[in-house]
């Protein structure tokens, strides 16, 4: 494979990973450890969150690519498929055809199908609803919540409003369901409901990463990642704070 060919190759496996929740260290030392696999040394990996640069200089020729990550995701079954394909890349050394219908299957690969997601979002927030003390009326309530949350990231997803701002809709829309649940009558303790629902939000694989990037000694990578997490989380409580104090004070 020649040094343009495997640009291009490891490239792809970078932003794929990067895309699907990886960590900033391991996209970087994978894509460092394929390059010298088919003996290029003289290699420069540089990632971000959302940005990715790879050089491989071939005889005094360094071939540069570039990724933008514009959609991100947490899937870590593609992040562990990924990193048993560059263990295969390095031990076997394939031709970059092999490789891209490799990366295509990981890309085609199935996902948790619609309602998959939406029972998971009800079950989860109906669980930590119970966990922080509420009963099992909250626990519905915070279940349908959850599924406000669903379907209102999908939507805020395809608007390209900004991690800030998709939180504080999603946010906004989960309050508001819990409100309205409480004003029925049918789970008056809204604050189980919404602090269960909220939980489906909450940017632990983000906090978590940002956290390994730090202790890599990746601070520029750790800082960014921090800032997304603390920027979700601001959104969130903006969005729980303003729409609970408004309906709060027209309910007055």
């Amino acid at each position: 494979m020649n040094g343009q060919e495997l640009a291009g190759a490891v490239s792809r496996f970078g932003a794929m990973m990067l895309s699907c929740g990886g960590e900033i260290n391991r996209v970087e030392d994978s894509a460092a450890r394929i390059c010298a696999a088919y003996g290029y040394n003289d290699v420069g990996v540089f990632a971000i969150p959302r940005t990715l640069i790879i050089t491989v200089t071939e005889n005094g020729v360094p071939v540069t690519r570039l990724e933008n990550i514009k959609d991100k995701t947490v899937n870590l079954d593609r992040v562990a498929r990924l990193n048993a394909l560059s263990r295969f890349i390095c031990r076997v050394r394939p031709d970059a055809d092999c490789i891209a219908r490799r990366l295509d299957n990981i890309e085609k690969s199935p996902v948790y199908g619609r309602y998959s997601v939406i029972a998971a979002y009800f079950l989860s927030a109906a669980a930590y609803a119970m966990f922080f003390g509420g009963g099992i009326r909250e626990a519905f309530a915070a279940g349908m919540a959850g599924i406000a949350v669903r379907l209102m990231s999908r939507f805020s997803s395809k608007t390209d409003a900004g991690v800030f701002f998709e939180n504080l809709l999603c946010a906004v829309v989960m309050s508001a369901c819990a409100m309205l649940l409480a004003a029925c009558g049918f789970a008056p303790r809204y604050d189980k409901t919404i602090i269960g629902a909220l939980m489906t939000l909450v940017p632990g694989v983000t906090l978590t990463n940002g956290a390994r990037d730090f202790i890599a000694g990746d601070f520029f990578a750790g800082t960014y990642t921090l800032i997304e997490a603390l920027l979700t989380a601001l959104g969130i409580a903006a969005g729980a704070a303003v729409t609970v104090g408004l309906l709060r004070g027209l309910a007055v």
